[in-house]
């Protein structure tokens, strides 16, 4: 029998970690992608003991050749993905006019490019079986401009944005209170000396019913 993959990008920490647990205590298989090969081999050992199987890739997103290279990897194993989570994700704090323009360009490759090249792919594969679900990242950063986070808030827009026009489809949202991850931590540490209270929930998109009936 043909065995089927939740793919978790981002998967070895933070959301994407809490998100493989959830899938893990309901009998998912599960791959894991992430930069760090350590990160990565915590991850797996903390979700041995759900009885699933746990495969990790490293790959560095930030280079939207990954992602072609994973997706051309994982065919070639014969894994086959029904459930993809785009998760990974980055922003930079600052003003627009002072930050890194090359660090910029890397986020928008990781939180735009290689989302658009894994949904692409993966999302032909399951529209030929008749089955399978996508499900996005996106924040409460998308719905606002960010003075503070402009690329990273764009950049979000896009994620929330990009799959209406491409799938006739259910959609549900989940808006979570803030985490303390890579991301939204650093503005939360920033922000106490000035009384701002900022809160930086994600929301989560869930694509299903991915067959063009």
């Amino acid at each position: 029998m043909e065995k089927h993959y939740t793919l978790i990008t981002g998967g070895s920490m933070g959301i994407g970690l809490a998100l493989a647990e959830e899938f893990a205590k309901n009998g998912h298989d599960l791959i894991l992608v992430a930069r760090f090969t350590g990160e990565l081999l915590k991850a797996k050992e903390q979700l041995l003991p759900y009885g699933v199987e746990v495969i990790i890739k490293q790959r560095d997103l930030f280079d939207p050749q990954a992602a072609f290279d994973l997706y051309n990897e994982l065919v070639s194993e014969g894994r086959v993905v029904e459930i993809l989570v785009n998760n990974a994700g980055q922003g930079l704090y600052g003003l627009f006019e002072y930050t890194d323009i090359r660090r910029e360009l890397a986020i928008i490759n990781l939180n735009i490019c290689s989302m658009v090249v894994l949904s692409k792919f993966f999302l032909k594969d399951m529209l030929m079986r008749g089955r399978g679900r996508i499900l996005n990242l996106s924040s409460i950063a998308s719905k606002s401009p960010g003075p503070w986070q402009s690329v990273y808030h764009g950049t979000k827009a896009c994620c929330r944005v990009l799959p209406i026009p491409i799938f006739s489809a259910k959609q549900v949202w989940s808006n979570p209170g803030s985490r303390r991850t890579k991301i939204s931590w650093p503005t939360l540490r920033m922000s106490r000396g000035t009384g701002i209270r900022h809160l930086w929930p994600m929301r989560i998109w869930w694509y299903q019913d991915l067959r063009t009936s």
